[in-house]
């Protein structure tokens, strides 16, 4: 990451964008998984309350709201959970 840091502008911003996209796929692949997986165990029976997408949500928030817990942060992480 030094490295990276210390080089030119273009090369960071194409190595942190590709860090990113590499980064959310497989997180969102995850998340896809664990979804199938709890909505087999439990099926929805609504579309609004599936119990997949609202478990894995809940998770998110748990995982990244161990960064930093600010109210800007807090606000930031119930409207993605809404969304």
């Amino acid at each position: 990451m030094k490295e990276l840091l210390a080089s030119d502008l273009a090369t960071k911003v194409l190595s942190i964008g590709i860090t990113a996209v590499a980064w959310g796929f497989f997180e969102g692949f995850k998340y896809v998984v664990i979804s199938d997986k709890i909505n087999k165990r439990y099926p929805p029976k609504n579309l609004w309350l599936n119990p997949g997408a609202i478990a894995c949500g809940l998770f998110c928030l748990l995982i990244h709201g161990l960064v930093g817990a600010t109210p800007d942060a807090l606000v930031e992480a119930v409207t993605v959970f809404i969304m």
